[in-house]
């Protein structure tokens, strides 16, 4: 029997009449009937509260077990596995939760006492039917405020949301951190996007313009010959002489004292400038963050900061700023000319300064004295010597391995093995959770058996080695011949068989 927490409360599922979620305290610090709020436990037996999961009460001597009925129903978490939520199922969710919230106050319950995690949120036929587990004990430990357990399944929903559009989720965030947050306002500013979300779909597919028709093509018809007019005699004309064509006009640009165009030069940003715009950019990225966290979101962040630094980097030390100078065109041949008579001047220049300045670095090479080396004495050098330490690796020399190094040893492969027309298919367990079942784009492993539901079975990797269940499948399955409880885990040994459909595998481990 596996069990987990919430809340410090232990939870399991069980199959009695029935199928159940059980609440119940451990063995060291149980649930007493002291603990209980008997007005909101006579309320909630006594009336159908929508949205509620109905509850029942097993006292035995002082101690409490707490029984929620979820027949039929399925775990929003398992339930958002199998499909994704468009924009308006979205709202839709959160507004039926505000609004079971809302209407607790009517029955005497408090808003801080619901399990608000998609673990402990039922789901019926669609997204519209929801029920909610509400624990009436007096206090809870480590359970965060309605608004944290809000705020974290909203971003939660977000990464299950199929397309994101608009800004309501930003609204909704920054809300749920308000401190003038209550559920009213909650469920008014859902209502509000819930209504306007198909409005913006509708709005989109009908701005599409349809093409229009090609206009139909006219039929032929007998055209008659029509009598050609005579030509008329042109006048004479003289010819016009032609003009010569205008000089293009060459932009005037700046020139240097000899008559060379000056190179442009582009002023570099100054580095703090560059630093500021780079931290303004960093705080906008992990602004978004803040209101839209998740794992992708993380993942994304860090690579836009990383870029933004390479950037802010390249552009302060390493980018120079400079353009080379572009020379003005001059068509006249006397302007090249003298460019041309220029530029030999300034070779001629370069030359003699070239020769000047390598006559003066002979002068300089001749007249600097040469350094030698003193003679080393043969005594001092082998003094020295004996002052060196040098350590010699003997060749056979034995090496003193790690115990951990040396028990290093591969750790177990699981699969598990299924007969197929008399061969044997070894299906290995490479994730964690292992999902199971038909529905190809949600589960690890595809079976499409009679039977099968879409997402049917799951293992999971513990502590103590691999556990299996069943998730809420519909016609079920069974461990060794007995059969499993839908949501509760189960403990997997060597040899194990487990059961979905008409297929029957069997848990190994090399």
């Amino acid at each position: 029997m596996s069990e987990t927490t919430i809340y410090r409360l232990n939870y399991d599922f069980v199959q009695q009449n029935g199928h159940y979620l059980l609440i119940s305290g451990s063995e060291q610090v149980p649930i007493t009937s002291d603990e209980l709020v008997r007005i909101q436990v006579n309320m909630l037996k006594a009336n159908e509260i929508d949205r509620i999961l109905p509850i029942e009460i097993e006292e035995l001597d002082f101690q409490v077990k707490l029984y929620y009925n979820i027949t039929g129903k399925k775990i929003l978490s398992h339930r958002l596995r199998e499909e994704k939520l468009t924009m308006p199922a979205f709202y839709q969710l959160l507004f039926q939760i505000a609004l079971a919230l809302e209407a607790s106050e009517e029955y005497m319950l408090t808003e801080n006492q619901f399990a608000i995690h998609e673990d402990f949120i039922f789901i019926g036929k669609d997204f519209k039917s929801i029920e909610l587990l509400y624990l009436p004990i007096a206090e809870l430990d480590e359970k965060p405020s309605l608004a944290e357990e809000l705020r974290t399944l909203l971003f939660y929903l977000v990464g299950h949301v199929d397309e994101l559009t608009g800004h309501g989720v930003q609204q909704l965030a920054k809300y749920l951190q308000s401190p003038n947050f209550n559920i009213k306002e909650l469920k008014d500013k859902l209502q509000q996007l819930k209504t306007a979300e198909p409005a913006q779909s509708s709005l989109h597919t009908s701005g599409t313009v349809q093409p229009a028709k090609p206009a139909p093509k006219p039929e032929p018809t007998e055209q008659k010959p029509v009598a050609k007019p005579k030509p008329v005699p042109k006048p004479s004309q003289k010819p016009t002489p032609k003009l010569a064509p205008k000089a293009k006009q060459v932009p005037k640009k700046a020139l240097n004292s000899e008559g060379d165009q000056e190179p442009t030069e582009k002023k570099k940003p100054s580095p703090i400038i560059i630093a500021c715009l780079a931290l303004l950019a960093l705080a906008i990225v992990w602004r978004v963050y803040t209101t839209m966290a998740s794992d992708s979101m993380f993942y994304i962040s860090i690579s836009l900061s990383l870029i933004i630094v390479a950037a802010a980097i390249y552009v302060a030390f390493i980018y120079d700023g400079k353009t080379e100078a572009v020379e003005a065109e001059v068509e006249s041949e006397q302007n090249e000319q003298s460019g041309i008579k220029r530029l030999f001047s300034k070779d001629k220049h370069k030359e003699q300064d070239a020769e000047t300045g390598s006559a003066a670095q002979d002068q300089a090479e001749l007249v600097e004295p040469v350094a030698t080396e003193a003679p080393v004495d043969a005594a001092t050098y082998f003094q020295e010597l004996e002052n060196q330490t040098t350590l010699l690796s003997q060749p056979n020399a034995t090496v003193l391995l790690d115990e951990d190094e040396g028990d290093d040893a591969a750790p177990a492969v699981a699969y598990l093995a299924v007969n197929r027309q008399g061969k044997t298919e070894k299906i290995t367990i490479s994730r964690d959770p292992f999902l199971i079942g038909r529905n190809a784009a949600s589960v690890d492993y595809m079976e499409d058996s009679v039977g099968v539901s879409r997402t049917h079975l799951e293992l999971i990797q513990t502590e103590q080695g691999y556990s299996i269940k069943d998730l809420g499948s519909k016609n079920g399955s069974k461990k060794n011949g007995e059969a499993m409880v839908a949501y509760k885990s189960y403990s997997l040994s060597h040899g194990d068989q487990v059961t979905i459909g008409k297929v029957d595998y069997t848990f190994q481990k090399d």
